[in-house]
């Protein structure tokens, strides 16, 4: 039988999946401890993707502070352009900041995106603003590649990179679903 080699986005893929599945597997839910996965680059799909080392656009933390902005920024290795994704079974994640250990919380409609203490996955009664750290992670094939779309548990609206931006300093904010590629994101380990 022939052997299918795996592209690595797709391996990435299909590891953080198998994570989601093993959480939600052996998780209870009054005790379930959260998965978080290896540090990525999240990749809008709107901007020109460019072979590495030319300046690839990536999700960056404008700082290591609460209320930090995140924006597009050209790709220089830093920590503050890597992101976990921490599940607590099915598809719900945390999106957190590697270097700051704070979480990207959701906006209400056109309002940017901010660093956030990340609240406790097993907390019961958040409040409204700790709710916006959690997403919906919904993932599909475009053209061949795993795609990621980050939809807001608390109030459905879709991480989205601010008019479709695809230069330095654009921000990213909370907008309905449109479809578009500035509402998908890949990831790289």
């Amino acid at each position: 039988m022939p052997t299918m080699r795996l592209s690595k986005p797709m391996t990435m893929a299909i590891a953080v999946g198998a994570m989601a599945a093993a959480a939600t597997l052996t998780a209870s839910p009054a005790q379930a401890d959260p998965v978080t996965g290896p540090p990525l680059q999240m990749i809008p799909q709107n901007v020109p993707q460019l072979p590495p080392g030319q300046g690839q656009l990536v999700l960056t933390a404008e700082g290591t502070v609460v209320g930090s902005k995140v924006t597009l920024q050209k790709d220089l290795g830093l920590r503050s352009q890597r992101w976990r994704l921490r599940f607590n079974g099915g598809s719900v994640a945390q999106i957190v900041g590697d270097q700051s250990g704070l979480c990207m919380r959701g906006a209400l409609d056109g309002n940017v995106i901010r660093l956030a203490v990340c609240p406790d996955f097993n907390d019961l009664t958040p409040t409204v603003p700790e709710l916006r750290t959690f997403w919906n992670d919904r993932q599909r094939l475009l053209n061949g590649v795993v795609v990621h779309r980050f939809e807001s548990v608390q109030n459905a609206l879709e991480l989205t990179v601010r008019d479709s931006g695809t230069t330095v300093g654009t921000l990213l904010e909370g907008k309905p679903l449109n479809g578009q590629p500035n509402q998908l994101f890949r990831l790289k380990g």
